[in-house]
């Protein structure tokens, strides 16, 4: 296996180095991780990681490098280390920013672009994954290795990279937010807000092991809870009136309109 090192400190790195430490993929010798203040880094070098304030020493010591920086640092840090990732791997986390402008700024590097979820933060993540023509397949392989240490990993193509981050990129925040409207309401009817939060994400982990279990449609599934004339096909009006599908619809739009308007 090779040496894996990652530029940045942030959440996701965390959930990343906490799958292959825990799934044992790497030992903590092959590894290097990298951030601009050492507060970030005392954690790491508990663990017996090699750390460092500076990007280039990081890039130096991985074969697979995952750049876990904010889109808006990319630039900097790509031109950084170019000199240093001829034959090495780069691993992008960044929305918007495509295989193309990364060989642009780092052309003697292989280069995998991913579209990770938050769930990653607890080991049930979902990681979007396109393979550039040119990534051997060994290191690409590798690469699904690592991100499945913390979820599952689809394989994308690259045109639809940003239309995928509204399906699982920021759709936990959709998922998210209509639970905390459901707790609200429960809240306004004298229901605890603990007790309708727990059973609310307790229906939505059962509702997605239904959907990905039963071999039904996700319409079907609905049609299955619903009784003419009941509770159910009641709330559901509301989903009518309001237009439900078209404002999840709009989101999705939204969503990747914003993620091109980031891209380069």
């Amino acid at each position: 296996m090779s040496r894996l090192s990652f530029i940045g400190a942030g959440n996701m790195a965390d959930a990343i180095l906490t799958g292959v430490t825990s799934s044992l993929l790497y030992n903590a010798s092959d590894i290097c991780i990298s951030n601009s203040g050492c507060s970030k880094l005392v954690k790491y070098d508990a663990l017996q990681l090699s750390t460092t304030t500076n990007n280039v020493e990081a890039a130096k010591f991985g074969d697979i490098i995952i750049l876990a920086v904010k889109p808006q640092n990319y630039d900097e840090v790509l031109r950084e280390i170019s000199s240093v990732v001829c034959g090495k791997c780069l691993v992008s986390l960044a929305p918007g920013i495509s295989t193309a402008h990364i060989m642009d700024l780092c052309p003697d590097a292989y280069v995998v672009r991913t579209m990770p979820n938050t769930p990653l933060l607890v080991g049930n993540g979902t990681t979007a994954v396109c393979k550039n023509e040119a990534v051997p397949n060994e290191i690409f392989e590798n690469v699904l290795k690592i991100f499945s240490c913390s979820g599952k990993v689809f394989i994308v193509p690259e045109d639809k990279m940003n239309e995928i981050i509204a399906v699982s990129g920021s759709s936990p925040a959709f998922f998210f937010r209509f639970v905390q409207s459901i707790v609200d309401s429960a809240a306004s009817l004298g229901i605890d807000s603990d007790t309708a939060l727990a059973m609310a994400a307790n229906t939505m982990l059962g509702s997605a092991f239904m959907l990905l279990n039963s071999g039904r449609s996700a319409a079907d599934l609905v049609e299955q809870v619903s009784s003419r004339g009941g509770t159910t096909v009641a709330a559901l009006s509301a989903f009518d009136d309001y237009h439900f599908e078209n404002m999840v619809n709009e989101a999705v739009l939204r969503c990747t309109k914003r993620a091109y308007e980031l891209g380069k």
